[in-house]
């Protein structure tokens, strides 16, 4: 075992006749008078997570920015290359209740072990699918596989962070770690982007660059599969927090629990709703761009300012957020902010020569939105406690990925081929983004107005530490009574 760090070492505020003591986390048998701390491995543990998230997000947004070039390798049409990321929220949806049951009842090794080899192998089939000896009709096939298992993987990575964050981080670092795990996703994803638009270049010699672009981002997910072998255990000696060392309901109660919860059920459909526009933006930002003569370069560059500025944005937010403990505050100004800014590029991309209006609407975007992530995943920690971490932020990202699936979908329903573009691309329907628009107001207005958190996680450790100071000074006050007495 690692030596603990000292300076976040403190008593265990828990009071021993407090039913909860009873009902403490799997292997964490805690009594008064242990200690809090944390231990230096839990920055490996969130070092494997946040590799396995980067490597997912590469993966699956690979083709958004190149799409011409894609359909021009594999003969296939736009359709057909919107399906390779379309397919990661399907098998999210598909494997979100038995990802969520795996973290609550086998812990992160397992979890580790099954997405970085689900995630590894998809790579590898990647790079099989441009072999020249396949014949071109199996190429897709090959390639649609390796992001079918690769999708399986990702319902695992992305609804670990939060709940590794509460149970190997204090609670003054829980959101800043947990922005680090769950962010390492759109930042994949904007590598993705950026990677694909540099090593692919065009299309003409898509048949030189694509091999070499799959065989790049392959690095990062075979790098998760060599982390494995030195994850030693998927909780810490000692609990960081009185949260973490508190039992979490049984996993089927914790789910009815969470679907009765009113505040939760909104939280749900509102971030949901944001995460699915944004996911949507970038799977369909060629399609938007590209017809009115932006190149894929500038496209590439834009979402990169998207996801590259967000990671800004959620970091100085988190630490902001870590101090204050103002999660609901900082998620609806933010939330009303990314709205205004989204509203504003989806009525001026339809325009030409706008190169750094929407540059500067992206990374705000970015800003604003991406900061949600990790300040909405605490918030669905702190609705419901002691409901499972992975259970809350799971049907949470569940949420973000069907309305991101249904958003890709419609916005692409009546799309029409334009010639202006590349070969096969399509124009998206003008009211296809006027509904876009409209989704966006109604989920804004409906998180503001009508969410409401009742910081459960936060009440609790403050009760037990409210309740540890009276019996301090209640001790200490018999112990120089005791004297006088006697």
């Amino acid at each position: 075992m690692m030596s603990a760090e000292d300076d976040e070492a403190r008593p265990l505020l828990l009071n021993p006749s407090d039913p909860y003591l009873h009902h403490h986390t799997a292997s964490h048998h805690v009594n008064a008078g242990d200690t809090i701390r944390t231990y230096h491995r839990r920055w490996y543990m969130l070092a494997v997570i946040t590799v396995l998230n980067l490597s997912n997000g590469m993966i699956w947004m690979t083709f958004s920015t190149i799409a011409d070039s894609v359909s021009k390798f594999y003969n296939i049409s736009t359709a057909q290359c919107n399906w390779l990321s379309i397919v990661f929220m399907v098998t999210t949806i598909v494997l979100a209740v038995p990802a969520m049951w795996v973290l609550d009842k086998r812990g992160f090794q397992a979890v580790f072990i099954l997405s970085a080899l689900l995630n590894g192998f998809g790579a590898a089939l990647r790079i099989i699918s441009t072999i020249e000896q396949i014949p071109t009709p199996y190429k897709y096939t090959v390639l649609l596989l390796g992001q079918t298992l690769a999708g399986c993987a990702q319902p695992f990575i992305m609804f670990a962070p939060t709940k590794l964050a509460a149970l190997w981080f204090s609670a003054g670092h829980r959101t800043f770690a947990n922005m680090i795990g769950s962010t390492a996703n759109p930042v994949g994803i904007m590598l993705g982007t950026v990677l694909s638009a540099v090593i692919v270049p065009d299309s003409t010699l898509a048949h030189h660059h694509i091999p070499l672009l799959m065989e790049v981002f392959a690095a990062p997910a075979f790098l998760a599969v060599v982390m494995l072998f030195f994850v030693r255990s998927s909780l810490p000696p000692t609990p960081p927090s009185v949260s973490a060392a508190e039992q979490h309901m049984p996993f089927w109660i914790g789910i009815k629990k969470i679907l009765c919860n009113r505040s939760y059920i909104i939280l749900a459909l509102c971030y949901g709703g944001g995460m699915g526009l944004l996911s949507t933006l970038v799977t369909i930002l060629e399609q938007l761009m590209c017809p009115t003569g932006y190149t894929d370069s500038f496209i590439g560059l834009c979402g990169a300012l998207l996801f590259g500025v967000g990671m800004l944005g959620a970091a100085l937010l988190s630490i902001i957020v870590d101090r204050f403990r103002k999660y609901e505050e900082a998620a609806k100004v933010s939330y009303a902010i990314c709205a205004c800014f989204l509203v504003a590029f989806m009525l001026l991309v339809i325009y030409p020569h706008l190169n750094y209006l929407l540059a500067i609407l992206c990374g705000a975007i970015g800003f604003f939105g991406l900061a949600l992530n990790p300040l909405c995943l605490e918030l669905s920690v702190e609705s419901t406690f002691p409901v499972d971490e992975a259970t809350s932020a799971g049907f949470l990202v569940l949420s973000g990925q069907i309305q991101a699936l249904i958003y890709t979908v419609l916005m692409t329903v009546g799309a029409s081929p334009v010639i202006i573009c590349h070969i096969g691309s399509q124009i998206i329907n003008s009211y296809a983004v006027l509904g876009f628009i409209v989704v966006v107001a109604i989920v804004t207005v409906l998180f503001l107005l009508f969410y409401k958190c009742d910081y459960r996680r936060l009440q609790f450790e403050q009760q037990l530490q409210a309740e540890d100071i009276c019996r301090s000074f209640e001790s200490r006050f018999q112990s120089h009574v005791s004297p006088v007495v006697s």
